[in-house]
C-alpha cells in the first residue's frame, strides 16, 4: 500500500460529493486491482449525519447515477459493534493504532487507520477465500 500512499492520502476529506465519490472510486479501483492480498478496498469516514456520528464508505464503484442527487445516506456503512468500537476508539484517541484484523469463516478482514494532517480515516481491505488462506 506504501505505493499508493499520495493517491490514499488525497482521499483525506471532510467534503463529500459526487466528483469526491468518481475521485474514490477511481483510485479505489487501481488499488483493489493492484493488491491480491486484499482485492477489495473501501475507505471509511466518520461523520457528523442529523446529529448523529455515522460511518460512510465509499468503493470502487461509483454509486450515484449520472441524473441522480448525491445523497449522504446511500453511503452508511453497517459496521459491526467491534469495528465501530475499533474506529471510534482510534478517532477519540486521536492517534494511529494498530490496525483491526478480524477472520471468519474464511472472509478476511483489515481496519487500516490512516492518518493525513491530524485527519483520520480509514482504508477497509476484505478478501474471501473458500478454502482459506495459505501461508
Amino acid at each position: 500500500m506504501l505505493e499508493y500512499r499520495k493517491e490514499i492520502e488525497s482521499l483525506a476529506s471532510r467534503k463529500f460529493d459526487r466528483s469526491y465519490e468518481i475521485k474514490a472510486a477511481k483510485i479505489l479501483k487501481i488499488i483493489s486491482r493492484a493488491n491480491a492480498e486484499f482485492p477489495y478496498v473501501t475507505i471509511i469516514h466518520r461523520i457528523n449525519l442529523n446529529s448523529k456520528q455515522v460511518l460512510i464508505s465509499f468503493g470502487d464503484y461509483v454509486e450515484t447515477k449520472n441524473d441522480e442527487s448525491f445523497n449522504t445516506f446511500d453511503f452508511i456503512y453497517a459496521s459491526t459493534r467491534e469495528e465501530r468500537k475499533f474506529i471510534h476508539s482510534v478517532l477519540e484517541q486521536k492517534k494511529e493504532l494498530p490496525a483491526y484484523f478480524q477472520v471468519e469463516d474464511d472472509f478476511y478482514k483489515l481496519i487500516y487507520p490512516v492518518k493525513v494532517d491530524g485527519y483520520i480515516f480509514f482504508l477497509l481491505l476484505t478478501d474471501y477465500q473458500q478454502f482459506g488462506k495459505v501461508g
